[in-house]
């Protein structure tokens, strides 16, 4: 029995052995696993970083771009008719061609006539905004809102606000991308 008793010790330590080289081995495959998680962690972030450089690039890029066809139209003036009744607003580009797509009027005071939409307004062109007023006050008195809805040679889409200002004269309050 003693045989057989030191056999089961002898085999119980060769166990132990094995046990021990079976996670010194699994240690080293984890320690292998490690590294690749790591690495791959660090190129996973090195890509994170230029995918945001190239983001903020390519937005910079698009604003350029934009910058580089965009309109810039104003007011020049409001001029009477000699009924009183008619006036019309000058509207000049001094940037890069706009393609006047509509006009949307808010006012009770005055309508709008031969608006001859959709036309272009080509780079140091003016293009004259024809109103009429349709009550009893002079135009100087007359309150409107204006948006002239124009876009430029990329299709982008913008929205400018003219409204009425003392003695008439209107101003632009706003030119937002739609």
């Amino acid at each position: 029995m003693e045989i057989t008793k030191f056999i089961f010790e002898i085999l119980g330590a060769l166990g132990a052995i094995g046990t021990f080289g079976a996670f010194v081995m699994l240690f080293i495959k984890d320690k292998y696993k490690q590294d690749q998680i790591d690495k791959l962690t660090n190129i996973t972030e090195k890509l994170t970083n230029i995918a945001s450089t190239l983001e903020v690039q390519n937005d910079n890029l698009a604003k350029q771009l934009r910058a580089s066809v965009l309109p810039e139209l104003w007011t020049n003036g409001i001029y009477q008719d000699a009924n009183g009744i008619d006036f019309k607003i000058n509207l000049s580009n001094r940037g890069e061609i706009a393609k006047l797509i509509k006009f949307e009027l808010e006012s009770d005071d005055i309508i709008l006539h031969n608006e001859h939409l959709p036309s272009d307004l080509l780079k140091e062109e003016e293009r004259w905004i024809f109103c009429e007023s349709n009550c009893e006050k002079r135009h100087v008195d007359c309150k409107y809102i204006i948006y002239v809805i124009y876009t430029d040679k990329l299709g982008n889409k913008y929205k400018l606000k003219i409204k009425s200002a003392k003695n008439a004269y209107p101003v632009i309050v706003g030119n937002d991308l739609v």
